[in-house]
């Protein structure tokens, strides 16, 4: 009997080019899209984006990165530049504009809606509530409220605060909603996903496989001492992500420690020097690309048992 299986991406901003690098190896290795092999894909901010490229039917996952990546953190332009400047000391709430990476995302969705694709899972949160926004495909059929575009949903799953302003998006039913980033609650989308599998599937009998991919941690970090409030605003939500991503991975595991499965449950997480989630210069792509090459040779293993795993996947609809 086959199982589905459940691919989750962790947030972390231009990081998510070294899960692209490894996206990219396991598509090489496949006869269809990955789309086709993934019951479920779940993503958190960069990781959303990158869900949502999978189920776009995206074939250069790295491409997209190192095209759009350095335009959507870029500081060249003269208002940007003084804009990322201000928001060191407090003079503005964000670093960059969102319209390009929107755009991008809208361009690459084909302007689908979430109820219009199968299993999308594309964390958020409304901070007008303080709860998370979970955007999923079967929730968005059910409910018009749940339901936009999944350019949109990507833009609201990457609105990182301090980096990006809130995102406003607007439901099937016509409702205006602003949502950030998803990082803020749940930054692996891992166990998210594994609650939404089990309340779609309340009588299944098997666990789903779980291929959970990081984007760290940053192996240098920061104590943030000697730093000024704001400026230790960036270093604050890092730390946060990366504590709260090794929390929801110590669960998933010990879930599927519990059940004797361990072999069905796959966490990659690469380690990856001092790149900072907005840092898309030449010198950071090149050390993500390298960073990405690095993790697959030190998990070469894992990764052609995942290959295998979804090749054994009957194609599911995308």
């Amino acid at each position: 009997m086959k199982r589905d299986i459940i691919l989750s991406i962790d947030g972390g901003g231009i990081r998510g080019l070294i899960v692209a690098v490894i996206l990219d190896w396991l598509q090489e290795r496949l006869p269809l899209p990955l789309s086709y092999y993934i019951h479920t894909a779940a993503g958190t901010s960069t990781g959303g984006i990158l869900a949502a490229l999978i189920r776009a039917e995206e074939q250069n996952f790295v491409k997209w990165y190192v095209t759009h990546g350095p335009v959507i953190f870029s500081k060249t332009k003269n208002w940007t530049w003084l804009r990322v400047a201000a928001s060191k000391v407090g003079l503005v709430g964000y670093k960059y504009g969102s319209a390009y990476l929107h755009g991008k995302l809208k361009e690459a969705t084909k302007g689908r809606m979430l109820s219009e694709v199968n299993g999308l899972i594309l964390v958020a949160q409304s901070p007008r509530t303080k709860k998370a926004w979970i955007m999923t495909s079967e929730k968005a059929r059910q409910d018009p409220d749940y339901d936009f575009l999944i350019g949109d949903a990507g833009l609201a799953t990457a609105a990182a605060p301090s980096y990006f302003r809130a995102a406003r998006i607007k439901s099937m039913a016509g409702n205006e909603y602003a949502l950030v980033d998803g990082g803020l609650v749940a930054p692996n989308p891992g166990l998210v996903a594994l609650r939404e599998y089990i309340e779609l599937h309340p009588d299944c009998t098997m666990l789903p496989q779980i291929i959970s991919f990081g984007t760290g941690p940053d192996t240098e970090g920061s104590d943030f001492d000697g730093k000024l409030a704001l400026a230790a605003v960036a270093d604050i939500i890092d730390a946060q992500m990366a504590g709260a991503s090794e929390v929801a991975e110590a669960i998933n595991g010990t879930i599927y420690k519990f059940f004797h499965r361990l072999d069905i449950y796959a966490r990659i997480n690469p380690d990856v020097t001092k790149v900072e989630m907005d840092d898309a210069s030449p010198e950071s792509i090149r050390k993500m690309i390298a960073a990405g090459e690095k993790c697959i040779m030190d998990n070469r293993e894992t990764l052609e048992r995942i290959v295998e795993v979804l090749k054994s996947n009957q194609a599911v609809e995308a």
